[in-house]
């Protein structure tokens, strides 16, 4: 869509063709990331479509169970699956492979999922406040982000001052390494000794009344009619 509006010199709000490009790619995302010694990531090892070496791509990344398995380019947790053992592997790979992408597979980080939302707004980059998500699922699944009273929003989240603008720095730091403009949403798992480990970036957060970046912009002080024209006032023809 945007590579089609800076065709037809359409203005538009948001990250332009590149970034939006690699973040809808998680490895291409995380392999930006990591050049960044600042940025911490999850270990993990990107499994080709339907490969079937997938536990001898395990063992030479040195990946250690539980694991992840996430579809590389979806999003809304579809197809995440969690493996607490080798076990588990295959019937998980298989259905994990459903989506008909690469799976990335990770380490399990046993931790406090949070977002954070990034806006240029008058020349400068911010960060809205953090958003932590407490969930009664195990981790911040499909069914605990579409199902009502499955997950409670904590905003500013329970973190110390210290941490709290760690995790905001960082996720400035991720908009600019990846060239995201505009607006974007960076989502964390902090680690139970305190390590905010970047899952991915997100280049089109939603914007409904129940939605992420609203709430987090209206603890800073920007309501929704303001948020909306602090990204209107983004839209451009050529992004990077």
């Amino acid at each position: 869509i945007q590579g089609l509006l800076e065709i037809m010199k359409i203005p538009y709000t948001g990250c332009g063709v590149m970034s939006s490009a690699i973040c809808m790619h998680k490895d291409y995302t995380k392999q930006i990331l990591k050049t960044n010694d600042k940025i911490k990531l999850i270990k993990s090892v990107l499994v080709p479509l339907k490969s079937n070496n997938y536990k001898e791509l395990i063992k030479q990344a040195n990946l250690k169970y539980p694991l992840m398995l996430k579809p590389v380019s979806e999003g809304s947790s579809i197809g995440m699956i969690e493996v607490e053992s080798e076990q588990e592997l295959e019937k998980a790979f298989e259905e994990s492979s459903r989506c008909n992408q690469d799976i990335l597979i990770e380490e399990y980080i046993d931790g406090i999922s949070c977002t954070t939302g990034v806006l240029e707004k008058d020349g400068e980059i911010l960060a809205t406040e953090v958003l932590e998500f407490e969930t009664k699922t195990k981790w911040y699944d499909f069914k605990a982000k579409y199902t009502e009273g499955m997950t409670k929003f904590i905003l500013p989240a329970r973190f110390s001052k210290e941490l709290t603008e760690k995790i905001k720095e960082i996720s400035k730091l991720c908009f600019k390494t990846l060239g995201c403009s505009n607006v974007a949403r960076v989502d964390f798992v902090v680690s139970k000794d305190n390590v905010p480990y970047v899952l991915e970036v997100n280049t089109s957060p939603g914007m409904t009344d129940l939605s992420d970046l609203p709430a987090q912009a209206n603890a800073i002080g920007l309501d929704y009619d303001n948020l909306v024209l602090t990204i209107l006032k983004g839209a451009s023809i050529n992004k990077k």
